[in-house]
């Protein structure tokens, strides 16, 4: 689709200034989108939400200025402002940072994160980088989450797992961009306990179109 000088500009644009490594690639950039975007997570919880502007019309024709598909991120490109760009709560110590500990939801509006000491995981927002909401349910550190594809309003289930070998499944609601279909409530319910595996669960799958949640554990 590039010519050899639009990949260059791609890998440029693309090039972070952080020393820790990327971990989690999201890439929601629907056409309906109200800001689609690629959002990309290191390991040290430095996030940014790069402006996808597509592929189409991107030509240099005559004194138009070719324009590139993705946009850095401007708060992490200039380096002010990073600090909403920081998730800074402390994980547990023995967690291993992977693609695995973080959901992005389909708006691109919010990030949830496990992998935390007191057994939640918890949701941020990507505009201003604040916790907006933690989430309890198991008996040990979470370790995995994944989200399903998300219905008309951004509804969508979002699957958790843990060291105390169980799955739960929670509702995303996307009217009030939390978990649970009651805002405000202090306590939210998982839809669904899951058991079967005998140790901590490292990786998990749900798609809500076929009904199937797929795990696996270590």
């Amino acid at each position: 689709m590039f010519t050899e000088q639009m990949q260059q500009d791609v890998i440029m644009v693309l090039k972070f200034p952080s020393n820790s490594p990327v971990t989690h690639v999201a890439a929601n950039t629907q056409p309906g989108l109200t800001s689609p975007a690629i959002i990309t997570v290191t390991a040290n919880r430095l996030f940014s939400v790069n402006k996808w502007h597509g592929l189409t019309g991107h030509q240099n024709t005559g004194e138009q200025q070719y324009q590139l598909p993705v946009e850095i991120d401007p708060l992490i490109a200039s380096n002010v402002g990073s600090h909403r760009r920081q998730i800074s709560d402390l994980l547990d110590q023995s967690i291993q940072i992977s693609s695995q500990c973080f959901v992005i939801t389909a708006d691109n509006r919010f990030i949830l994160l496990c992998g935390f000491w007191d057994k939640s995981f918890r949701v941020y927002s990507t505009d201003t980088g604040k916790l907006t909401q933690i989430v309890f349910g198991h008996r040990d550190v979470v370790t995995c989450l994944a989200r399903s594809e998300s219905y008309i309003g951004g509804d969508c289930y979002v699957l958790t797992g843990s060291r105390d070998a169980t799955l739960l499944l929670w509702y995303w609601n996307g009217k009030h961009s939390s978990i649970g279909e009651s805002p405000g409530t202090e306590f939210t319910t998982p839809r669904a306990i899951l058991t079967g595996h005998d140790c901590e669960v490292t990786c998990v799958s749900v798609c809500a179109e076929l009904g199937l949640v797929i795990s696996g554990c270590k």
